[in-house]
């Protein structure tokens, strides 16, 4: 992390902004995977653009990647009106995206996200419980990208109640 760290505010470093962009989002994700969500959050707040630049310069999907990110990481750091907010201006901005069939789980993830940020505790509840293993049976996440899986296991370790990372690391089937 802290190598990284040193990397990205070496101003002799020379990087292209999208590299530059994805380095920043893994010391993100690594501060995250640490639970050091509030230095996660202050990596994001280094690189804000508008959601239309990182739609434009990443693409949809991947600018939608990166929202859920910023969200479940304000979510970990109890900024729960922030995750509210913050879904409902990316059902605007990704409508397009979120009414397509081929991403219904990620239409699915934000629905849950939303729940939660309105209750933290529905995580304890069967019914959310059942919500979330459907959304993240291990079958559908076969051939999905590692993000993906992160994400997944997020939910899985909320309902459980157990770490983050080790239940991402049962996941991808590394122990």
């Amino acid at each position: 992390i802290e190598l990284l760290r040193e990397f990205l505010l070496n101003p002799g470093h020379k990087l292209e902004k999208i590299q530059r962009l994805n380095l920043f989002f893994n010391l993100t994700v690594l501060y995250f995977q640490k639970g050091e969500y509030g230095k996660a959050i202050r990596t994001l707040n280094e690189i804000q653009h508008s959601d239309t630049w990182y739609i434009k310069n990443m693409g949809m999907y991947d600018a939608l990647k990166k929202q859920v990110i910023e969200c479940i990481t304000h979510f970990e750091n109890t900024d729960y009106d922030f995750v509210s907010a913050r879904i409902r201006s990316i059902e605007k901005m990704y409508k397009p995206l979120l009414d397509n069939p081929v991403y219904q789980r990620e239409k699915k993830f934000f629905e849950i996200l939303r729940s939660a940020s309105k209750n933290p505790d529905v995580f304890e509840q069967a019914d959310f419980k059942k919500q979330v293993m459907n959304l993240t049976q291990r079958r559908r996440l076969n051939h999905e990208d590692l993000q993906t899986i992160a994400f997944a296991s997020w939910l899985i370790s909320k309902t459980q109640k157990k770490n983050y990372y080790e239940t991402l690391i049962k996941m991808i089937g590394v122990e």
